[in-house]
């Protein structure tokens, strides 16, 4: 190696110990800041020297594959989203929840949606009866299902009354 190449190696090495004591996620745009280069750089620099394994993007598509096959293997099927994120899968909590959706979407893996069942359970309760956060409780369904479920159907649930304390300033 040049002596620039092992100047550069050198001066990576540095930053990636300084990010890990400070407990920060290393990516090449916090690496390029602190070597002072871009980051398109940084990324080739650690390509051709066998050093992207430092970077957790690289090994995205491993663990990736990892919680397919862990999920492949359990039966989620009767289970919400933010249920399966919350599984003891080593890599699962990294996962946004959105990237969550894609992976089951794109490997064909069976998950309970939320407003599955919303019908089936709601037809049978009268609405008018019981406010939103009493169908939430009652039902387990977001606030956000049932306002859709209620306005679909026509049927609408009691409203809670918002007691208001303003005094008339004109009358005094």
């Amino acid at each position: 190696m040049s002596t620039k190449t092992l100047k550069t190696k050198r001066k990576l090495d540095s930053a990636i110990v300084e990010l890990q004591a400070q407990g920060q996620k290393i990516t090449a745009e916090k690496l390029a800041q602190i070597v002072g280069v871009t980051t398109q750089a940084v990324h080739l620099f650690m390509s051709k020297h066998d050093m992207l394994h430092f970077l957790p993007a690289s090994n995205q598509r491993k663990r990736t594959l990892g919680i397919v096959a862990e999920l492949k293997g359990m039966d989620v099927s009767g289970l919400l989203v933010k249920e399966i994120h919350q599984l003891p899968i080593d890599g699962l909590a990294d996962v946004k929840t959105d990237r969550l959706y894609t992976i089951l979407r794109e490997n064909n893996i069976a998950y309970r949606r939320p407003m599955e069942n919303i019908e089936q359970i709601l037809k049978d309760v009268d609405l008018s009866q019981h406010n939103i956060q009493e169908l939430a409780s009652m039902t387990g369904f977001e606030k956000d299902a049932i306002k859709y479920y209620s306005e679909k159907h026509n049927k609408p649930f009691k409203r809670m009354r918002v007691r208001s304390s303003k005094v008339d300033t004109a009358e005094q």
